[in-house]
């Protein structure tokens, strides 16, 4: 029987208490780390990018209508 704990990335062999807790070596630990700050990032730039033509179009709406 394979009592071998290995990470859910790569499926190298993990040796230290930290990195079996977590299923993940260091190096797939920081990569799956940065990619979710990445995936986050992006998903408030499409908010922010959304915010900021709502809030354009509803100045222009009002200027147009004062005029």
């Amino acid at each position: 029987m394979d009592d071998v704990i290995r990470c859910e990335r790569c499926g190298r062999k993990l040796r230290s208490s930290p990195t079996m807790e977590f299923g993940l070596g260091k190096v797939c630990y920081e990569k799956n780390r940065l990619e979710l700050v990445k995936a986050e990032y992006e998903r408030n730039q499409q908010i922010l990018e959304f915010e900021v033509d709502g809030i354009q179009r509803g100045k222009g709406t009002c200027l147009e209508s004062a005029i």
